[in-house]
C-alpha cells in the first residue's frame, strides 16, 4: 500500500478524500475476523481546497457501520489544538483513539 501514496503537495491535508480512499480498501480486504482499524498519522487540520478547515463527521457513521475503528496520531499544532481536535472528535470511539506527540 505504501508504494502507491505519493506526495502531491499543495500545502492542504485532504482527510475526506484519506478516509474515502480508506473506506474502498477496507471494503476491498477487510477480514472479518479481524478488528479493522484506520491510521490516520497528520499534522494538519483536515481540508478541502474549497474548505479549511473542513469536518469529517459525515465519515463517522459509514466508518461505524463498516467496523472500522479510527485512530489520530497528531503532530505539532494539530496535536494540541482543541478546534482541530474538535473536526475530527466524532469518528473516534475512545478518547484515547486520539494520541498527541510533538513531532514526527
Amino acid at each position: 500500500y505504501i508504494d502507491g501514496l505519493h506526495f502531491t503537495g499543495g500545502g492542504w491535508t485532504n482527510t475526506p478524500a484519506l478516509i474515502k480512499w480508506a473506506m474502498a480498501e477496507f471494503n476491498r480486504t477487510s477480514d472479518s475476523s479481524r478488528q479493522q482499524a484506520l491510521v490516520i498519522l497528520t499534522d494538519g487540520d483536515p481540508c478541502l481546497p474549497t474548505e479549511c478547515p473542513a469536518s469529517v463527521c459525515e465519515y463517522a457513521e459509514p466508518l461505524k457501520r463498516a467496523g472500522i475503528r479510527t485512530i489520530f496520531i497528531a503532530s505539532g499544532d494539530f496535536a494540541y489544538s482543541s478546534v482541530s481536535y474538535a473536526l475530527i472528535a466524532c469518528l473516534l470511539e475512545k478518547d484515547y483513539d486520539f494520541i498527541p506527540i510533538s513531532s514526527f
